[in-house]
Formats: C-alpha cells, sequence, structure tokens
C-alpha cells in the first residue's frame, strides 16, 4: 500500500466515486430535439444498408450506389464528423459505381458503440 492511499491511523483511504462519463463521440452537445433528430435519421440510413460487415476497428456498412444514397451517405458524415470527430469516415465507390460503403473505425473503446450504431451483421 502506498503512502498516497493511507489515511490517518495507517487506515487505508477510501477511493473517490466518480460516476461513469459517455465517451466524447457518444455525446452530443446539441439541443435534445436535435439529436432525436439527429438519430431518427441515422436509424433511417441504416436501416436503408443492404450490407453490414464488422471490421477489427469498426464497421463497414453498404448501400445501393444511387446518387441520393451517395448523398444521403455524405450528409451523414458531414453531420456526424463534427459531432463525433474521434472516428474515422470513410466512403467508398469502385467501378460500376454501383455500391457506395461507408467505413466507420474508432478507438477501441467506441468500437462497440459504432456496432451498436450500425446495426447487427447482415
Amino acid at each position: 500500500m502506498s503512502l498516497e492511499n493511507v489515511g490517518g491511523m495507517g487506515t487505508p483511504r477510501s477511493s473517490p466515486v466518480v460516476a461513469p462519463k459517455a465517451p466524447p463521440a457518444q455525446s452530443w452537445a446539441a439541443p435534445v430535439a436535435d439529436a432525436k433528430a439527429r438519430r431518427a435519421a441515422t436509424a433511417d440510413l441504416f436501416a436503408k444498408a443492404i450490407r453490414c460487415d464488422y471490421t477489427p476497428d469498426g464497421a463497414r456498412v453498404l448501400f445501393h450506389g444511387s446518387s441520393e444514397m451517395t448523398q444521403a451517405v455524405m450528409e451523414f458524415v458531414l453531420a456526424e464528423r463534427i459531432s463525433c470527430a474521434e472516428l474515422t469516415y470513410q466512403i467508398e465507390t469502385m467501378p460500376p459505381h454501383d455500391h457506395v460503403a461507408l467505413v466507420l473505425r474508432g478507438p477501441r473503446d467506441l468500437q462497440d458503440g459504432i456496432r451498436a450504431w450500425v446495426g447487427k451483421e447482415r
């Protein structure tokens, strides 16, 4: 036992209790109404995914590559990169450009959150 952990009379000090805090990427500094609307829009986007694969550091979500869907994925990234700055966002499309993929990566403590966000593998 180190001296920092010993109180008067040689008795161990109790450690202060610290309430758990949401990781920064899972908190959002916006009005509650905006957060609810953003969550609904995000759920709607991920519901349109045709495939979802978990990666070692996050997830890869595949969508049909229409211009509208590609725009929706881009708008998602533009909105989320500010509120979830700890994540890496990558948009992929390859010839014949009939699909668009969104790759989300994050540090170890956010990977479960990413997977919960995008939904089950499919």
